[in-house]
């Protein structure tokens, strides 16, 4: 059957817990896979579900932010047998600054992140580096 060019995207809303990036993370690839045996070749994901959004003042804590990217690493390794591409909403912390993120990801690699225009919250005392901007390889 001719597609005539087009692909099917899907936008996915998992149900998350606030601050639990592990629950998060399961409903995360589970929707991914989902998406991938539809037929899916991109699904977008909301901001910050990785963390969910609500976490108001726990975003302070460095604990929950190395949580998440820790969480988007396993994501992203979890994504190699999908053959589509998730964008998947993160916070990441640089230049001691705390961002909403939008992390690309696709078979296993993080492509890259795109950076809210908006800061999550106030910046941390000291600088912080979480994540990196170059690509990720799930090899590695």
């Amino acid at each position: 059957m001719n597609n005539y060019g087009y692909i099917k995207v899907a936008a996915a809303t998992p149900s998350v817990r606030v601050a639990d990036c592990e629950y998060n993370s399961e409903r995360i690839v589970a929707m991914m896979q989902q998406a991938a045996e539809c037929g899916v070749r991109a699904v977008v994901f909301p901001e910050l579900c990785v963390t969910a959004s609500t976490c108001q003042d726990l975003f302070l804590q460095r604990t929950l932010i190395r949580c998440a990217e820790q969480t988007l690493m396993q994501i992203v390794e979890a994504s190699v047998d999908f053959p589509l591409v998730a964008i998947v909403g993160v916070p990441l912390a640089a230049n001691n600054k705390l961002y909403n993120c939008a992390a690309i990801i696709s078979q296993g690699m993080l492509i890259f992140f795109t950076i809210s225009a908006k800061k999550i919250t106030t910046p941390f005392s000291t600088p912080t580096k979480i994540g990196s901007l170059s690509a990720y390889s799930a090899d590695s």
